[in-house]
């Protein structure tokens, strides 16, 4: 079954334009100049362009001023190669429900000016996963399930969602390191002889990436991985190519497969990815 697969992104040149239209996306349009130059194209390459109409309900990224809706309906009103599939915003996190309710407010005005206008809204769509959890009414039509897929959410999880995502390699070497031998990027010396294995994973591959896996001020990083069905700590952070993992009491050797909990949304694109 064929899935429809929206780009959240406004194109910048039209170099870019064929590609989307060819691939069969659902194209973004923010301002009458991208409706109008996405409707030119469509119409040389003899397709409709089927495209979500994005509006700046207070989070600044880009979008037609909610207060301009009228102007919208009307730059593309009259475009023949354009087809209103749907319309959406998006939101900053909302400590508040007042500010949900503001934000929500200002973009159903807008959806309600293109109606009154002609304009078939379609689907509908404002917030992503935890601004959903947290306020219902924002779910309108739909909602961007982003981090909700791996059940990393941007604040606390009082649902039970349940993380997915693992880097795994292999240690390239284990080796001791005497009591008082500096070691990692910060040089802390170790209080006692250490057996150290090397991950040839870091920052480049998405380590330490995650919010809620940097040290805050009075907090250190909480870094630690799986080694042979144990969980072992990581010493200091995650260098841009090799993690440290302190293995002392155990029988790891070079060869142990070694993963990380990890984000797949930080992961390099240059990574496998397998999926189980």
């Amino acid at each position: 079954k064929a899935v429809d697969i929206l780009i959240l992104s406004p194109y910048s040149t039209e170099e870019e334009i064929p590609r989307i239209l060819q691939g069969g996306f659902l194209a973004t349009v923010d301002s009458p100049e991208c409706a109008v130059l996405l409707s030119g194209v469509a119409k040389r390459l003899g397709v409709t362009a089927r495209v979500h109409l994005k509006f700046d309900c207070g989070f600044g990224r880009f979008g037609f001023l909610c207060e301009d809706a009228a102007k919208a309906a009307q730059s593309i009103r009259f475009l023949d190669n354009l087809t209103v599939c749907g319309v959406y915003s998006h939101m900053g996190k909302c400590k508040k429900e007042k500010q949900a309710k503001t934000q929500c407010k200002r973009f159903m005005d807008a959806v309600q000016t293109l109606r009154r206008e002609g304009v078939d809204c379609g689907l509908v769509h404002l917030a992503s996963t935890y601004n959903a959890l947290c306020y219902p009414f924002l779910r309108l039509n739909m909602v961007r399930m982003g981090e909700g897929l791996s059940g990393r959410l941007s604040g606390r999880d009082r649902w039970g969602f349940k993380r997915v995502g693992r880097l795994v390699s292999e240690v390239c070497d284990v080796r001791w390191i005497p009591a008082g031998h500096p070691i990692g990027e910060e040089g802390k010396k170790r209080r006692r002889a250490t057996k150290v294995a090397v991950a040839p994973v870091g920052s480049a591959d998405g380590l330490l990436m995650e919010r809620d896996r940097r040290p805050g001020l009075f907090s250190k990083p909480k870094w630690g991985c799986e080694i042979t069905g144990e969980d072992l700590p990581v010493i200091g952070k995650p260098g841009y190519t090799t993690t440290l993992i302190d293995v002392t009491g155990t029988d790891c050797a070079a060869g142990d497969a070694v993963s990380f909990d990890i984000s797949p949304r930080f992961v390099s694109p240059f990574l496998r990815r397998d999926y189980v």
